[in-house]
């Protein structure tokens, strides 16, 4: 990739981390890619058939080698040229962390098939409303692939322990400023949030 054509006043860094790679690139205010590495993601892990789950650790160093070798075929003017970043991450990949933000258990990444065997049952003016709208068999079917169930079900003992309950594009925003936030854009329907009124469901 050429990076030797002139600097504009503003750079943004893109980082997309996919399933098969990490990718980052440096983009100007035109849309031109300025920089571009990429790197692989670490193995996924298999402890049982159907399941997939993603060492948090070799992630993250995975994570920095990708900017690292991103920034060291830059210039120092690119560099000083970065305005702002913007991440992207494959989506339904979940990750409970402690209390002092640290993994509790591998990342559940968005391919696993484990389902929960015993949901919480609905009240029943829920379930009527639920069957009056269309929506009972799409909520059951949410209740039975929802990681948080699965968990809560067959290691109570992590979700006792688990502070926050994180996307990936969460995690990466809280390893890189130290706050607990995402973006709605990276919300996914697992979650219970609001779209309509932009805001976490009551």
């Amino acid at each position: 990739m050429d990076t030797s054509q002139g600097i504009t006043n503003t750079l943004i860094l893109a980082i997309d981390v996919g399933t098969q790679s990490i990718r980052a690139s440096l983009f100007d205010t035109k849309g031109n890619i300025v920089a571009i590495n990429k790197v692989p993601m670490p193995d996924y892990q298999s402890p049982e058939s159907e399941w997939l789950e993603l060492d948090l650790g070799q992630f993250w160093d995975r994570f920095c080698l990708t900017t690292s070798q991103l920034f060291a075929r830059c210039t120092s003017a690119q560099i000083s040229a970065i305005a702002g970043m913007s991440i992207t991450t494959q989506r339904s990949t979940v990750v409970n962390l402690d209390i002092d933000g640290k993994p509790l258990r591998p990342a559940i990444i968005w391919l696993d098939q484990r389902k929960a065997l015993n949901t919480k049952s609905l009240k029943f003016l829920d379930k009527a409303a639920l069957y009056a709208v269309g929506m009972y068999a799409a909520v059951t079917y949410a209740s039975k692939e929802c990681e948080a169930h699965w968990i809560q079900e067959n290691q109570p003992e992590i979700w006792a322990k688990t502070h926050k309950y994180l996307l990936l594009s969460g995690y990466i925003t809280y390893k890189l400023t130290g706050q607990y936030c995402d973006s709605i854009g990276s919300m996914v329907g697992f979650f219970p949030f609001d779209y309509k009124r932009q805001k976490w469901a009551s």
